[in-house]
């Protein structure tokens, strides 16, 4: 977590070292064709990511909030809207209680799952104020995938040892491939007529539940920082 709150203070603070040019009058406003880079990082706040019924002895609960990085493309079709695409990696964990089991005399107490999931997201970007300003306003629904690249495991043992190992009665509780809808606000300040730096709320509700057996679906909150280079 502490190489996470690192990254978004330099993504914060860079431009602010890097760029002390003013943006000339009229530069600030976009035009069909502009490209847009952008880089970004934050902290997601799940809601029901984890197996709700008890299985196989296991009882689940959260863990969070965890963590995504990722960039985006993004291209003006008018003078307010713009088509982007988004790549992210998320890290998403649960947490399993053990049913009691123990091997030499050794308790396995509790496992932390953390999943690794690849983003790949569509965002229709409409500017809603600020066309002619240095801080700008968006408002962007989109369409999310996410797909599992692995899990990794840390088990607990009842004297205080840890152990990754993936045991047999650890099945994969957790999607493969799921999908949602999302919608979040960005609110952009241009440093200059070349950069920006972005901070982005967003919220995503699941087309489904993390597990199929579940009542509720999933949800997620995201918080993001982030820089983005236009190209015009």
């Amino acid at each position: 977590m502490q190489r996470i709150s690192l990254l978004l203070l330099v993504l914060v603070v860079i431009p602010f070292v890097v760029s002390a040019q003013s943006v000339t009058e009229g530069s600030s406003e976009y035009k069909a064709g502009d490209f847009f880079i952008g880089i970004s990082s934050g902290v997601d706040i799940n809601m029901n990511a984890y197996r709700t019924p008890e299985t196989n002895g296991f009882k689940f609960e959260k863990k969070g909030p965890r963590y995504n990085f990722g960039f985006d493309l993004g291209v003006m079709a008018t003078k307010r809207l713009r088509p982007r695409f988004e790549m992210k990696y998320v890290r998403v964990a649960y947490g399993q209680d053990w049913p009691g089991s123990s091997t030499g005399g050794t308790t396995y107490e509790y496992t932390t799952t953390k999943v690794n999931y690849l983003d790949l997201n569509m965002h229709l970007d409409y500017l809603l104020w600020g066309a002619k300003s240095n801080l700008k306003v968006f408002l962007s629904p989109g369409i999310k995938t996410e797909y599992s690249m692995g899990a990794r495991y840390r088990t607990t043992k009842s004297d205080g040892d840890h152990t990754k190992k993936k045991f047999n009665v650890l099945d994969e509780y957790f999607p493969h491939s799921i999908a949602g809808a999302a919608c979040s606000m960005i609110f952009k300040y241009d440093l200059n007529e070349n950069m920006g730096i972005t901070f982005t709320p967003e919220y995503t509700k699941f087309f489904r539940p993390f597990q199929y057996v579940n009542t509720n679906k999933y949800q997620r909150l995201s918080f993001n920082v982030g820089i983005e280079l236009r190209i015009h």
